[in-house]
């Protein structure tokens, strides 16, 4: 009769023992959980982040890619005034050496005339009035024809920049190695032109023209005079002489 009561003892202990390892695997199987669940809160927030910021990318990709074909058409579209303007640069410059030609000619008969006009005086003292005036017509009708021409040739001149004047920088290249100027033929530039990059009251850089295309000019940074990066918005002049 003594050993049921023991038994059933022994069988509550080991009853209590399972219990107490139960429960403990279960707060331990609790707190896994409850840490998983909070694992996968944050990683889904920074899976969200994530999404937002490939949005960003994808977003400021399209701009870059934007911008990029906006400039190849302008500077397609510059490239084409750039060889135009080049046809009317040669057929100005060979205008010109036909009217300094003319020019030569005409004052040589103005001389000449001039010349003619004092022998005569010389040698034919009984010379008339209209002879006078005659001569004097002819000069002064070839006066006016070289002055005339003079004013076609200076008309015909090439704009030049006025020194001081500021163009905008509309690009830069990685690296800062060159840059793309609002400055073109129409606006007086010139290859091997030197500009001051500035920022405000600030010199940043000074460049030098490499290339023309039209209204646009590619000039090369001079990098011993770059004192900050560049950037699209500088402004570029022409230094005044000293």
């Amino acid at each position: 009769m003594k050993i049921l009561p023991l038994g059933l003892g022994i069988a509550a202990a080991i009853g209590l023992v399972i219990s107490i390892i139960l429960h403990a695997d279960k707060t331990r199987v609790s707190a896994d959980l409850t840490g998983a669940h909070m694992r996968a809160s944050s990683l889904r927030d920074e899976l969200v982040a994530a999404g937002t910021r490939e949005a960003s990318l994808q977003q400021r990709l399209v701009s870059q890619d934007s911008t990029l074909a906006e400039t190849r058409s302008r500077l397609s579209s510059s490239e084409a005034r750039n060889a135009q303007v080049s046809r009317e640069i040669i057929e100005m410059r060979l205008q010109l050496e036909a009217g300094q030609a003319t020019i030569g000619r005409l004052e040589r008969e103005t001389g000449e005339l001039h010349h003619e006009l004092a022998l005569t005086r010389l040698n034919t003292p009984t010379i008339t009035l209209e002879e006078v005036e005659g001569y004097l017509t002819a000069i002064s009708t070839l006066e006016a024809r070289v002055a005339g021409l003079e004013e076609q040739i200076a008309a015909s001149q090439p704009p030049v920049a006025d020194p001081g004047r500021s163009f905008p920088v509309l690009s830069v290249s990685p690296g800062d190695a060159f840059v793309v100027l609002g400055y073109g033929t129409d606006d007086g530039a010139r290859p091997a032109q030197q500009l001051r990059v500035t920022r405000g009251t600030e010199t940043v850089a000074t460049v030098q023209i490499s290339e023309i295309r039209g209204s646009l000019a590619i000039a090369q940074v001079q990098p011993d005079s770059l004192r900050s990066s560049l950037r699209t918005g500088d402004s570029a002049s022409i230094p005044s002489s000293p």
